[in-house]
């Protein structure tokens, strides 16, 4: 008989000490082997130790300390009283409780007390699980701007479908090198009641002082010289050609609708064969404005999303939020857009 079979399980916060375990966890028992946590103890510590946290839920035996699940989850913004977070890594294991992960997911919300809880990146299978729980599940809308080249790299171009029009009212693309500059042109408080709140914290901890790769934020400018959004993306080489894609967009999202000649001039100048964008919450004629073209299963175009390594094939991103007013999530959120392998940045 297994002696473990009754066995309490218990969920706790994470702590410092328990980072060589949830490792080891990994190491052991994640779907893909030899994650990026198990080889660099740097980009999870970048990642997910914060404000002295180690960002992560256990659940572990009460007499054995067996490991039987662990629950990753990331801040975007420094409202930790009521944050409003995403689920990053989530596995549970075989256990004496059958309701394990339900009760995972639930406890998280009561211990961090926050906001909204949410996940792009979720295995399509879990879809079922949020369902049962009542929150929205559905899958990223993926967005793609074509630049107008006779061959394509990496991208599978069957149909050039590239929207073709006149700016009526210019407004413009501007480089932000550094967070004080976006502090003194952007207002991150005017958009708090946008879920998640992304504010000056989370740019910096995502964008400046991450491990991996290096980001390029934009802001977009009014006719009066007022930052109405930002826009976040990196580029990304590959088999003697290269892209853009957009991570993160925080701020006014009609904005976006009048960067048409903006982002024509980033296709052009840097002569990306594409420039594609995962979201939720942007309305789809904003999209449009922009010159955006919605990859839907019609589609027979292929524009890629996995480059480490490289997979020339589509890619749907599910999701699941407690919260669906004003939601908005885009590819860099849950740990969407960290490296797989970071020992390569640079070279891809």
């Amino acid at each position: 008989m297994n002696e473990n079979k009754l066995e309490e399980v218990i969920i706790r916060p994470a702590e410092i000490e328990d980072e060589d375990r949830i490792i080891e966890f990994l190491r052991e028992h994640w779907i893909i082997k030899n994650h990026v946590f198990t080889r660099r103890r740097d980009l999870f510590e970048n990642c997910h130790l914060i404000d002295g946290r180690i960002t992560y839920l256990l659940a572990e035996g009460k007499d054995t300390g067996t490991l039987y699940g662990i629950y990753g989850y990331s801040y975007n913004n420094a409202d930790f009283t009521k944050p409003d977070i995403s689920a990053v890594i989530f596995q549970t294991l075989k256990s004496p409780n059958p309701s394990l992960g339900i009760e995972m997911v639930l406890e998280l919300q009561k211990i961090t007390n926050c906001r909204v809880l949410f996940c792009p990146g979720i295995v399509k299978k879990t879809r079922g699980l949020y369902q049962y729980l009542g929150y929205q599940t559905g899958t990223m809308k993926h967005y793609y701007r074509l630049n107008d080249l006779a061959e394509y790299k990496i991208a599978v171009v069957n149909n050039k479908n590239i929207i073709f029009k006149e700016e009526t009212e210019p407004f413009t693309l501007k480089r932000m090198s550094s967070l004080e500059k976006i502090k003194e042109k952007f207002k991150f408080s005017d958009y708090k009641h946008i879920v998640p709140y992304r504010d000056a914290w989370s740019v910096e901890h995502r964008y400046f002082k991450n491990i991996g790769y290096q980001y390029i934020i934009y802001g977009i400018f009014d006719l009066t010289d007022t930052c109405r959004a930002l826009v976040v993306g990196r580029e990304i080489e590959c088999i003697g050609s290269r892209v853009f894609k957009i991570v993160d967009f925080i701020g006014e999202d009609t904005a976006f609708g009048h960067c048409y000649q903006g982002i024509d001039s980033l296709l052009k100048e840097n002569e990306y064969e594409y420039i594609d964008f995962y979201e939720v919450g942007i309305k789809d004629s904003i999209m449009a404005d922009a010159g955006f073209t919605l990859r839907d299963p019609a589609d027979t175009n292929i524009i890629p999303n996995y480059f480490e390594p490289f997979e020339q094939r589509n890619v749907d991103i599910y999701y699941f939020t407690t919260v669906t007013e004003n939601f908005h999530t885009f590819r860099t959120d849950s740990g969407q857009d960290r490296p797989n392998f970071i020992e390569e940045i640079g070279e891809e």
